[in-house]
């Protein structure tokens, strides 16, 4: 019985550092600690009681890379009200042109 608090507590602080365990977590612990089946079981419905989540695989994270997306966003693209009222301007002349 010893063991088996010992395994939780330890899959408890394993939780918040990473915010989560698994399932290869738990089965570990109760391995290292000598924990029959039905304590494997125990750990994994109490973790999960805690609120704990519990993931079959640790999940991938999107770690951001050094280069930001917006890192390659054109300055040039920017316009401004003016900009747009040159673009009009000027459609409008060809319209008339045209005619």
């Amino acid at each position: 019985m010893e063991n088996r608090q010992t395994a939780y507590e330890k899959l408890i602080e394993l939780a918040e550092k990473q915010g989560y365990v698994t399932f290869d977590n738990i089965m570990d612990c109760a391995d290292e600690y000598s924990l029959p089946i039905q304590d494997f079981d125990w750990l994994s419905n109490s973790i999960t009681t805690r609120g704990i989540l519990v993931y079959s695989e640790a999940p991938t994270r999107n770690v951001p890379s050094d280069e930001d997306d917006f890192d390659d966003f054109d300055d040039d693209l920017y316009f401004d009200d003016d900009d747009m009222e040159d673009f009009f301007d000027d459609d409008e002349e060809e319209e008339h042109t045209e005619e």
